[in-house]
C-alpha cells in the first residue's frame, strides 16, 4: 500500500495549445473524469464536464463551438462560456442550468486545468520565452504513477545506472517553498556529452516540471517543461515543451538555429525519459522506502509531496 493514492491536488496538462484551434474541440479524460475543452471563437479555451444538464447527452460527441458558446448536439442548447444556457435549438426560453467546469489556464504553449473540487491554490509560473523563437513538442503516455518524475529528480543515483553517466551533483541545497520544489544541479551527460549541463529544475506540484539549461562557458540556453498528467490511476501522459538558443547574434540563421537546437534537445531528453519510463512501467511506489546515505533529499520529496494528497 501507498500513502499516495487518488488523484494529486495540482494542475493537469491538458495538451498542447497549438493542438485547439478556435471552433475546435477536444475530449479528454483527467484524473478520473471526462473532460471537453474547446476554443472560443475569441480566443479563451474552456473545461467542462460533458454532460448537458438538458437530457444528459455528452456535448463532445457532436457538439460544436459558435461564437463564443458551445451547442449540445441533442437539442442544440447553447452554454456560454460562464457555463450558463444562453438558448435552446427552437427558439424556447432557456432553462436555469449550467454546464459543471474546471479552471483552466493558458500560459508556455501548454493548457492547465485545476481538476480538484475546490478552487485553485496558485497559478502556473508563465515563463518569458522571448529569447527562444522555436519548440518541440513531445507526448507520451505510460503507466506508472505521477510521483514518479519528481521523485526520479532528487534520486540522484540513479543516472548512473539508468542513463550511464556519473550521477547529479547538487550544486546549492534543495529549496522548498509551499507548491514548490527547486533543485539546482550539475548533470554530466543528460543532453550532451560535450560538458556537463548545469540544470535548475523547478516542479510545481507533482505535474509541473520546468528545466532551464546552460552549458558553461558556451552560449547555449534552453528551457523543458515536462508535465505529467494522471488520466487513470496507473495511466499517465507526459507533455514536452523543448525550446533552444544560442545567445549569440544570429541574424537570419536564429530561426533555422533555434529549430534545430530545439528538436535536438527535445529528442535529448525524450530519450532519457524512456530510459526511465521503462522502469516506472513496472515500479511499485512503496509507502516506507528503506532509503540509505545520500538519499536525503528523495525523503524531503517524499515529504514535500504529502501535501497534495492530503484533504
Amino acid at each position: 500500500m501507498t500513502e499516495f493514492t487518488g488523484h494529486p491536488r495540482t494542475w493537469y496538462v491538458a495538451g498542447f495549445s497549438r493542438d485547439l484551434r478556435p471552433g475546435e474541440i477536444a475530449n479528454n479524460t483527467l484524473a478520473g473524469k471526462a473532460v471537453t475543452l474547446y476554443r472560443t471563437a475569441s480566443g479563451s479555451v474552456q473545461a467542462i464536464d460533458p454532460t448537458c444538464p438538458h437530457q444528459g447527452a455528452h456535448i463532445g460527441k457532436g457538439g460544436f463551438v459558435k461564437g463564443n458558446n458551445i451547442h449540445c448536439p441533442f437539442h442544440q442548447f447553447a452554454y456560454a462560456p460562464d457555463g450558463r444556457c444562453v438558448s435552446t435549438g427552437w427558439g424556447a426560453p432557456p432553462p436555469k442550468v449550467s454546464l459543471a467546469k474546471y479552471p483552466a489556464h493558458e500560459a508556455n504553449g501548454l493548457i492547465y486545468l485545476w481538476m480538484h473540487p475546490d478552487s485553485p491554490e496558485w497559478t502556473p509560473k508563465t515563463y518569458d520565452t522571448a529569447r527562444y523563437t522555436q519548440q518541440y513538442a513531445w507526448a507520451r503516455t505510460y503507466r506508472g504513477h505521477p510521483l514518479d518524475p519528481v521523485e526520479n529528480g532528487t534520486d540522484y543515483q540513479h543516472f548512473r545506472f539508468i542513463h550511464h553517466i556519473e550521477p547529479a551533483t547538487p550544486i546549492t541545497p534543495m529549496v522548498i517553498d509551499k507548491h514548490i520544489l527547486t533543485l539546482n544541479l550539475l548533470v554530466p551527460g543528460f543532453w550532451t556529452s560535450y560538458r556537463p549541463t548545469h540544470l535548475t529544475l523547478c516542479f510545481e506540484g507533482p505535474g509541473i516540471a520546468t528545466g532551464h539549461i546552460e552549458i558553461p562557458g558556451t552560449p547555449f540556453h534552453a528551457m523543458e517543461i515536462a508535465c505529467f498528467t494522471e488520466r487513470e490511476p496507473g495511466r499517465v501522459t507526459i507533455y514536452k515543451l523543448s525550446r533552444a538558443t544560442l545567445d549569440i547574434p544570429l541574424g537570419p540563421a536564429k530561426l533555422l538555429t533555434d529549430r534545430i537546437l530545439a528538436y535536438v534537445t527535445g529528442k535529448a531528453s525524450a530519450k532519457q525519459f524512456r530510459s526511465d519510463i521503462r522502469i516506472w512501467e513496472h515500479r511499485k511506489l512503496l509507502a516506507h522506502p528503506r532509503l540509505t546515505e545520500g538519499e536525503q533529499d528523495i525523503a524531503a520529496c517524499r515529504r514535500w509531496a504529502r501535501q497534495f494528497y492530503e484533504g
